[in-house]
């Protein structure tokens, strides 16, 4: 299993972040997570990944079953209190329908929400949800220059000895490679 998850590492870090990265866009390098199960998943990394990298963890508001909706409504009570961090996390949708014209708007939202900050929206790795939504994503982020979407997909599809029998949660391995990989995709390093 480590030597699996090694390889994947290599992997990983054989490719290169995007320029600019969503931490070099932000005032300060703090970060706050919004997600579902996978989210909650990660929780015992989330800290040391963004920490290791020089960023601040503010909060990680996850649930297990959390539709985007939700979500959403969380990233509209935070930017209401004022308490929305410098770059933000999303990890929702796997638990939408596979309906673009529903998933869409949800995005909009967060990105209005978000205004001009970093929003990194982690992509699906649920093979009936992955294509239809992923395709959202990708055309959300031709229309916001501050959306960037981690293709958590590419790196999963990889590494399939991560996943657990309903291919959707992961070992616990594999959510703390899911943490620092969004981490090093937000900060470059």
């Amino acid at each position: 299993m480590l030597v699996a998850l090694a390889a994947v590492a290599v992997v990983a870090t054989a490719c290169q972040p995007p320029t600019p990265t969503p931490a070099s866009t932000a005032r300060s390098c703090s970060v706050g997570v919004v997600g579902d199960s996978l989210a909650v998943g990660s929780g015992p990394y989330w800290e040391a990944a963004f920490s290791s990298r020089g960023c601040r963890l503010e909060f990680v508001n996850a649930r297990g079953g959390r539709p985007t909706s939700e979500g959403v409504n969380v990233i509209e009570m935070l930017a209401a209190a004022g308490r929305l961090p410098d770059i933000l996390v999303v990890a929702l949708g796997t638990n939408d329908r596979i309906d673009p014209f529903y998933f869409a708007p949800k995005v909009q939202r967060v990105m209005r929400l978000a205004g001009n900050r970093p929003v990194v929206w982690v992509n699906f790795d649920k093979p009936w949800v992955e294509t239809t939504l992923n395709l959202a994503l990708d055309f959300a982020k031709a229309v916001y220059p501050n959306l960037w979407v981690y293709d958590w997909n590419w790196f999963a599809d990889r590494a399939p000895q991560i996943r657990l029998g309903d291919q959707i949660h992961l070992t616990d391995g594999g959510y703390n490679l899911r943490a620092n990989l969004i981490a090093w995709y937000v900060t470059g390093r």
